[in-house]
């Protein structure tokens, strides 16, 4: 399964520099805004700490960790909808990933510009924010101006459409997102209007995960400010200091090792995050182990055995004949006390599970 993620913020945020590291990329981070034109993609090998004891009790002969492909897009600024700072190519940008990872400052530097010649991270949210509802806003009504000709000539459907784009413009102009206008009507709206919905790729449609690029103190009282004065959850932050990550990201080996406590924190913080995006796309893992192979593959929760079996190769699904399943704990206690584990046999009606060591059988 193929993740897109795209980098988001104000220019001067780390944004480039987080893609550095994620992607072991070195593209240009300078302090100034709009380094970054055109957006720099590059693959992000997800760590997954059960895959590595499947790769301690397997011992294959080859490793293969699952990947997200990164979107390093330049930063935007107030007045991007309408064409500032080139916004209108970067907004377009965003249109192509999954999930949006909306970087905000929270670190002090009196080196790195702001744009905004203040560090105030509620504030930069909304100047983002505002600017993807613009966006939306143009997509909408350029919309509503197609379906207003075809509902002229009693078309029923773009009658129906018409109700739902004027619904979703009215929402936006309340300053809220399409995200939560379809979370809050989710068993209202019909298969055909959630279609319109997907069709239209609109911005504040898309998952966001922030992540607060805060100093290694933690910013405490900046912190306790922003959930002060804003709405966020927690549940949808996470404070990672990215600088320390690029000193990290500088070291060599043998200095990992002398700083081995830095490192295995900052690791937790990256695997902290993948394991945000995936909830946020409502995305599990299953494996599979053995001698010659120990692999993460990514695939959408709840989904069938033999559409599981497709992520591996489109043959599988049309020729799925059962899948063996095993829980991680089961196969994993089992050969770490050398027995070989149990596995149970499943059919096409069998819903693949998190974490789920399987191994697919298919005909010719």
């Amino acid at each position: 399964m193929h993740i897109k993620v795209g980098l988001v913020g104000l220019p001067n945020v780390g944004k480039s520099s987080f893609f550095n590291i994620l992607t072991n990329s070195s593209v240009r981070s300078e302090n100034f805004p709009f380094c970054t034109i055109d957006p720099n993609s590059s693959l992000l090998i997800v760590e997954n700490k059960k895959l590595d004891k499947l790769v301690e009790v397997d011992n294959p002969k080859n490793v293969v960790k699952p990947t997200m492909e990164v979107y390093d897009i330049a930063g935007l600024v107030k007045g991007a909808s309408k064409g500032e700072g080139l916004g209108n190519q970067f907004l377009a940008h965003i249109r192509e990933v999954d999930i949006i990872l909306h970087i905000v400052r929270f670190f002090s530097n009196s080196n790195i510009l702001h744009v905004e010649n203040k560090i105030d991270p509620v504030n930069d949210i909304e100047t983002i924010n505002l600017e993807l509802r613009f966006k939306d806003l143009e997509t909408l009504e350029k919309r509503l101006e197609k379906t207003n000709k075809l509902a002229k000539s009693c078309n029923n459907d773009a009658k129906n459409e018409l109700t739902l784009l004027n619904n979703l413009i009215d929402y936006l102009k309340e300053s809220k997102d399409i995200r939560d206008y379809c979370k809050e009507n989710c068993k209202k709206l019909d298969d055909k209007e959630l279609k319109i919905i997907k069709e239209l790729q609109l911005l504040t449609n898309k998952p966001v995960l922030y992540i607060g690029n805060c100093d290694e103190s933690g910013n405490k009282e900046l912190v306790d400010d922003f959930f002060k004065r804003s709405k966020m959850s927690k549940d949808d932050i996470i404070f990672i200091p990215i600088k320390l990550g690029a000193d990290i990201h500088e070291m060599s080996d043998e200095e990992k090792e002398d700083f081995k406590t830095e490192v295995d924190i900052w690791n937790n913080h990256i695997e902290t995050m993948t394991d945000k995006i995936c909830e946020k796309l409502n995305i599990i893992t299953f494996y599979t182990s053995g001698s010659d192979e120990t692999r993460g593959w990514f695939i959408n929760n709840n989904i069938f055995a033999p559409k599981a079996a497709g992520e591996i190769h489109s043959d599988f699904e049309k020729n799925f004949i059962k899948v063996d399943v095993c829980d991680f704990n089961t196969y994993y206690n089992s050969k770490k006390n050398n027995k070989n584990p149990v596995f149970r046999t499943e059919g096409k009606e069998y819903i693949i599970k998190n974490s789920e060591i399987v191994s697919f059988k298919v005909g010719c």
